[in-house]
């Protein structure tokens, strides 16, 4: 948009230069005529000094100042203020442009079958726990992939609309394509199905956290067994927290909203919360593992709070955000 505006305003300069040229024109010399050989004409063309003729030619008159007269001030006024309506006119329409944009771009089949073939894999390997609890058919596998890779291409427009500080409408999309969501499991894959898919959207963020910890444990990864005690210990526990669960909601997360004081008592209840993860986990993980578990916590803790602080100052429009 910016690139428009100095174009719009680099035509309008040369609009006014050629609008200066032909106020000028009179005085001017002709097309194509060089001024330095029309004065060498002009003093060919003079009577030549004899003795009968001593003077020197008369002086050539100094040009005179243009002087615009009234009407043509006018025009010249008209036409700066054409230009400022313009370049406003450029600015609104170019306020919501990128959304539009990002909205096309989102609609259009083209990104859509790029993403579908991009995502498949991926989806496939991050949801291959849920296809087993299901026990999807190798159809119904594919349909409920197509579904997660709609929700995943509306999440494009919704993280848009998060980045860009609009919660309201951000919170709105998440809502309703969840809902879209849940709505098409059940009347694909019946309600015991919903059930599954709903438990395992709920532990989205401990079965993230999961899968950290166990590749940091290289070869001696948890067993299935132990990996969905886990998640399901973790998961029961942030329950007991509930501002923390309720920002776990990304509907809820408003990062406006995380000032330096508010981000300082979160995190203090997100430390809190690891050392109740592991007291849990403490009777069940041997030395090496509770050890590195309670490393990865801190990693993680370290990264929640660079993401609140950061997101805080993006919404923000840069503003310092100091402790």
């Amino acid at each position: 948009m910016k690139n428009v505006v100095i174009a719009a305003l680099s035509l309008t300069v040369v609009g006014l230069g050629a609008y200066v040229v032909t106020l000028k024109r009179d005085s001017a010399p002709a097309p194509n005529e060089d001024p330095v050989v029309l004065e060498q004409s002009v003093e060919a063309a003079a009577p030549e000094r004899t003795g009968d003729n001593p003077d020197p030619a008369p002086p050539k008159p100094a040009p005179t100042e243009f002087q615009p007269s009234v009407d043509q001030l006018k025009k010249a006024n008209n036409l700066i203020g054409a230009l400022f309506e313009a370049n406003q006119a450029l600015e609104e329409e170019g306020a919501p442009s990128l959304a539009r944009g990002i909205k096309q771009i989102v609609e259009s089949p083209e990104l859509k079958g790029m993403i579908r073939q991009r995502m498949s894999g991926q989806v496939k390997r991050s949801h291959a726990a849920l296809f087993r609890r299901l026990g999807l058919s190798p159809d119904q596998e594919v349909s409920m992939m197509d579904l997660l890779i709609e929700q995943n291409i509306a999440g494009i427009e919704t993280g848009f609309h998060w980045m860009t500080g609009n919660h309201e409408l951000s919170s709105a999309s998440i809502v309703a394509a969840r809902e879209k969501m849940h709505e098409d499991i059940l009347q694909q894959f019946g309600p015991e199905a919903l059930t599954e898919y709903q438990y395992w959207e709920a532990t989205k963020n401990e079965r993230e956290s999961l899968t950290k910890f166990n590749r940091s444990l290289g070869d001696a990864t948890l067993d299935e067994e132990t990996s969905d005690w886990m998640v399901g210990m973790m998961y029961e526990t942030r329950g007991e927290f509930e501002e923390l669960d309720y920002l776990s909601q990304p509907e809820n997360f408003d990062p406006e909203e995380m000032t330096p004081e508010y981000r300082k008592e979160v995190m203090g209840q997100v430390d809190t919360l690891h050392g109740r993860y592991l007291e849990e986990a403490a009777p069940v993980l041997n030395e090496d593992q509770l050890t590195q578990y309670e490393a990865n916590l801190a990693r993680e803790s370290k990264q929640l709070d660079r993401f609140l602080k950061f997101s805080h100052g993006m919404v923000n429009q840069g503003k310092q955000d100091t402790e």
